[in-house]
């Protein structure tokens, strides 16, 4: 997994206890950061949880450690709409816009 070995030695934490908490072997904790095997669906949720980030950025595919909940991005009638504007302006005019929302 392209991240796993990477927010392991962040946190300063050893193979051993990772497979400890997995309830695996260092052996078979060391395939899965070398790409040897991968880990099936329950052991990606306890990693995930283990790890506080999403499983998508342990293989990688996000660049943002956490998941957005949707329930926490709520956003009111009037909020969509400024959206749905931004998203119609062409790049050359966004900076312009960018200034004008940071004053």
């Amino acid at each position: 997994m392209i991240r796993l070995k990477e927010i392991r030695k962040q946190e300063g934490i050893s193979q051993e206890e990772i497979a400890k908490f997995l309830n695996i072997t260092q052996s078979a904790y060391s395939n899965y950061e070398n790409d040897n095997r991968e880990p099936d669906y329950k052991t990606l949720v306890k990693l995930s949880e283990y790890f506080d980030v999403s499983i998508d950025y342990l293989f990688g595919l996000s660049s943002s450690p956490k998941s957005i909940d949707k329930n926490d991005c709520v956003l009111t009638q009037e909020e969509l709409q400024m959206v749905e504007r931004l998203r119609k302006i062409k790049p050359d005019k966004m900076k312009a816009w960018f200034v004008l929302l940071e004053n």
